[in-house]
């Protein structure tokens, strides 16, 4: 879960909003444990006192009666009738870790070769002007 409070809103307004959304959590069908993080958003990877994240597990299928999808939509309904004070919404994780519906995908392009920064420069563009070609990484 991402929340955002207005810009320069204090760590203490984001503490008070963040006990806001653990109630929530505490009472939220499907949901076992979780975790709060002031002063960070994990989606744009910006330290601030106006955001904040959480990490939530939910309880085993055995032990549950909605999916995640439900437990996702149950828990924005909430979040955007109880706390209209910050942007606060959950979201599922990606399905591969680093590859995701917002982010995309990052990777790192080595020359084990011990050639040149030219030579590698013209193997990544070699790489990015056939990764452009396939439909799947388009846009």
């Amino acid at each position: 879960m991402n929340v955002q409070l207005p810009a320069a809103a204090s760590l203490e307004r984001t503490d008070q909003v963040s006990r806001k959304i653990e109630a929530i959590l505490s009472k939220a069908e499907g949901v076992q444990y979780y975790n709060t993080i002031g002063g960070f958003s994990l989606l744009n990877q910006v330290s601030a006192s106006y955001n904040g994240f959480f990490f939530v597990a939910l309880k085993p299928w055995a032990e549950r009666n909605v999916d995640a999808q439900e437990v996702l939509v149950n828990l924005n309904g909430a979040l955007a009738k109880q706390v209209p004070e910050a942007i606060a919404f959950a979201f599922m994780p990606p399905a591969i870790p680093g590859l995701g519906n917002s982010g995309g995908f990052s990777f790192w392009l080595q020359d084990r070769s011990g050639g040149s920064v030219d030579l590698l420069d013209q193997n990544l563009q070699k790489f990015l002007a056939a990764a452009r070609k396939r439909p799947e990484l388009a846009g």
